[in-house]
């Protein structure tokens, strides 16, 4: 292709109103426009040309993953509808599909129960995670737990501007990636020691767990967090009570999956005054009404002679032990993951980083509901309803999140492999090369993009770094002599003659 037919509107400045380094490239190098950013992308050719390569990758992942492909309003909700005509036996699942929208793809799938969700769910984003990853950036892989549930996503490392980013952690030594409402697992501490007599001390002013340890001389993980919460479930509100160590921070949303509630506040004076008399800041666990629902992080669960609230202004209890001073409804993983942990997969340290999640996927808490009319006979005979999930791709996301802010772009998924640069057009015998090797690349099948324009040769080199192919041939003087000059990602620069310029280049790209 010529790039005088090529609609690529270059700039030699940088746009106005637009902060993110990333975006600035893709907007200079002529991808997208400038107009509507952050919250539009609109694509010029080339940056079509990134968005097809970089789906391709994604959707050859999708159908060798076992998805089939569909289009259909509303996928999730009719395809259930759909479906139940279909299914009849477990061995006519799973039925997994993907339909290709405006701005990526829908997931969804059709499981035996949530048990195989849960297991195959992992699998298909490391697949993902593998088609998205470059040799300049790998693709990492992380759960959170959301509004939704428990979700699986795979995301890119990003400048902290870019509009799609979120705050989170990833791992130094392997592709684990997280944010504050990821699971924390692994064994907490044991407890040891001799419980003490509770007794009640005197704390004026205490109502931050840091004057708390001020004044008792105590570290915060020696000390409980009582919370009150006002849930709002099936089953209307509800005030409930979480318990976390000092040193934690609760997580909302670990909270609201837990009690499958649909919105959770902390309470105010007022329900908290109706449900224990007193008042915030001096509450604790001890001597709490037994009708009230008590959460307590898995940290909490054995603590020996640790500091509480004593459900009276200006003083603490001292010396509280689990299960001998209070108890617990249930316990769960409540707390922020915070940056000074570890890696849940391999153990090493984890440093904090901005994240575009760019594949996301909800592993289903049960299966459909009873008034689905989605059933099939089991294995052993029985009638079961299957379990749904739910999960998209973002393909605006993953494009942008893939672009280098300087240099060429990832291979698999630069719109094209190579460009030839005629340094001045009044150089016959550089036209006549770049003519030659232009047309040997296309019949090798090279996505090539040969510079005829009659621009200066310093525009050209920079529309070429902008844009960021992963080879470049100069044509200029010593074309005459039969030589260009070869540009490969990560190989630097040197001079080859005309006839061995697009073996190496083929070689190039194969490798």
């Amino acid at each position: 292709m010529k790039m005088s037919r090529l609609f690529a509107p270059t700039m030699k400045d940088s746009p106005k109103g637009v902060s993110d380094p990333v975006l600035k490239r893709l907007v200079r190098g002529g991808y997208v426009a400038a107009l509507g950013l952050p919250e539009k992308l609109f694509l010029f050719p080339l940056g079509m040309r990134l968005w097809e390569k970089t789906s391709r990758a994604v959707e050859e992942t999708l159908l060798s993953s076992g998805f089939q492909a569909l289009r259909i309003d509303e996928m999730e909700r009719n395809l259930v509808n759909l479906a139940s005509g279909f299914i009849k036996s477990y061995r006519h699942l799973p039925l997994r599909f993907y339909q290709k929208n405006r701005h990526g793809f829908s997931m969804t799938g059709l499981e035996e129960d949530v048990k195989s969700a849960s297991g195959y769910i992992p699998a298909l984003l490391e697949n993902l995670r593998s088609a998205l990853s470059t040799k300049g950036k790998e693709a990492l892989y992380g759960q959170t737990v959301s509004a939704d549930g428990l979700e699986s996503f795979v995301a890119l490392t990003v400048q902290r501007s870019l509009p799609w980013a979120h705050g989170g952690y990833r791992c130094v030594s392997c592709h684990w990636c997280g944010d504050e409402n990821s699971p924390i697992h692994g064994p907490v501490d044991v407890y040891k020691g001799f419980p003490g007599t509770v007794e009640a001390v005197d704390t004026p002013g205490a109502d931050t767990i840091a004057e708390l340890c001020r004044q008792l001389g105590v570290g915060a993980d020696k000390t409980l967090k009582t919370m009150f919460y006002a849930a709002e479930g099936k089953k209307g509100k509800e005030i409930i009570v979480v318990l976390v160590r000092g040193d934690h921070r609760i997580s909302d949303a670990k909270v609201m999956k837990a009690l499958g509630a649909s919105s959770l506040r902390f309470a105010d004076s007022l329900e908290i005054r109706e449900t224990v008399g007193d008042l915030a800041g001096y509450l604790g666990p001890v001597g709490l009404p037994k009708k009230l629902k008590v959460i307590a992080d898995r940290h909490v669960e054995g603590v020996i002679n640790v500091v509480t609230g004593a459900n009276e202004p200006g003083k603490h209890l001292v010396n509280v032990c689990w299960g001998r001073d209070f108890a617990a409804t249930m316990v769960e993983d409540l707390i922020c993951f915070e940056k000074d942990g570890s890696c849940p997969l391999c153990g090493a340290s984890i440093e904090e980083t901005s994240l575009s999640r760019v594949v996301t996927a909800v592993v289903p808490e049960e299966i459909l509901p009873e008034d689905s009319e989605v059933s099939f006979q089991a294995a052993d005979g029985s009638k079961k309803r299957p379990a749904l999930w739910s999960g998209r791709v973002d393909m605006d996301a993953a494009c942008v999140a893939l672009v280098p802010q300087e240099g060429p772009l990832p291979l698999p998924f630069a719109p094209f492999k190579a460009s030839v640069v005629v340094a001045s057009m009044k150089n016959g015998d550089a036209v006549a090369a770049a003519e030659k090797i232009t047309g040997k690349l296309e019949k090798s099948d090279v996505d090539v993009l040969c510079d005829e324009r009659d621009e200066r040769a310093g525009v050209k080199f920079s529309d070429a770094e902008l844009i960021g192919f992963p080879a470049v041939v100069v044509c200029g003087r010593d074309a005459s002599e039969g030589k260009v000059e070869l540009r490969l990602s990560g190989k630097g620069n040197e001079l080859v003659t005309i006839d061995e310029v697009c073996s190496r280049i083929i070689e190039f790209l194969s490798a």
